[in-house]
């Protein structure tokens, strides 16, 4: 291999938008290595927004999810018209292999499996699924001479009209900076990550009476029932939740101004964490820590004593009440 530093690098993550997240400390790595570079991003539409407006991307390359046979077969070809000194795919799934096949580039690194391998140029073993995400996406640079592995957290810049959106929302709800807000995400699409409705109601009544906090719930497209049902759980006087959240980088926003979130396994964490946000996860899976900052005193994790591999609703179940709250009193007190 030459060791020219190469001018045009491009990094393939077409999914999901926390894994995306998870590949902007390595995205930090490049630019801090390779300040002259001009560094390229393939991404999915609906993961868009996490790089909108990365300060480490000179240029987006978006695949639209929804395209018919001839029209994906068009995407691809046009992909043949870039060329690159250096490709990363961090995904290695079938979709992003094709796209790491089809792009021009003299050097191709990804992770080693067992298929999808021919084509890449480098090829690094896996590391354990227990490692931080994050951490592991930067695995990916060690053929380039690079192992920074503490410069970790991701991040997800978002815009002035962002921010001043997410100030819109608190001003509607009448909250004050003199008063702890804490968001709250309590809705996942997989079930047996869900802390039941029922805790969660509970938590949101000591934490109004223990600490007199600001709740602000934030929810996704058909999951408002959730948040419906802990209201009508909760002793306390609940929460309006009769605003809007434009996106992502609106939710984000919301979370830099939070003191502090609280939620399941979810998204929504991912991006709380990105803006420097103190977080509390309530796992439902036994792979917690990697998708958790290694040894945070502000990003902590709430874990099953039923440690089963697999999937099961029971699991989360196991979480005592007590435990959430011994984590929010070692943020809020």
């Amino acid at each position: 291999m030459t060791s020219q530093p190469p001018a045009k690098i491009i990094a393939v993550q077409l999914m999901a938008i926390g894994d995306v997240l998870m590949c902007t400390p390595a995205l930090r790595e490049l630019r801090k290595n390779y300040p002259q570079a001009e560094i390229s991003f393939l991404v999915s539409d609906y993961a868009l927004a996490a790089l909108k407006y990365n300060p480490n991307v000179d240029k987006l390359i978006v695949f639209p999810r929804k395209l018919g046979y001839w029209s994906y077969l068009k995407f691809l070809i046009s992909l043949r018209q870039y060329k690159y000194d250096l490709l990363i795919d961090f995904q290695n799934n079938p979709a992003s292999y094709t796209m790491s096949l089809v792009l021009r580039s003299s050097r191709k690194i990804s992770f080693a499996g067992k298929r999808r391998n021919f084509g890449y140029s480098d090829l690094v073993k896996p590391p354990p699924v227990e490692i931080y995400a994050a951490i592991a996406k930067l695995k990916l640079l060690t053929p380039l001479g690079i192992s920074q592995n503490e410069d970790h957290l991701p991040e997800m810049p978002f815009s002035q009209a962002d921010l001043n959106d997410a100030k819109a929302t608190l001003l509607h709800l009448n909250y004050s900076s003199d008063k702890p807000i804490i968001t709250l995400s309590p809705v996942t699409k997989r079930k047996y990550k869900m802390w039941s409705p029922a805790n969660y109601a509970r938590l949101c009544d000591l934490l109004i009476s223990r600490y007199n906090a600001q709740i602000v719930f934030t929810w996704g497209p058909g999951e408002k029932d959730v948040i419906e049902e802990i209201i009508n759980l909760m002793q306390e006087t609940a929460p309006k939740i009769d605003y809007e959240i434009k996106g992502l980088l609106h939710l984000t926003a919301l979370f830099s101004l939070a003191d502090l979130h609280i939620g399941n396994d979810n998204g929504p964490r991912h991006f709380a964490i990105s803006c420097g946000a103190p977080t509390i996860c309530i796992f439902g899976h036994v792979r917690e820590s990697h998708w958790t900052p290694p040894d945070s005193k502000i990003h902590l994790i709430v874990s099953p004593h039923d440690r089963s591999a697999k999937p099961e609703i029971p699991r989360i179940n196991s979480i005592k009440f007590e435990e959430v709250i011994a984590a929010c009193d070692q943020l809020l007190l």
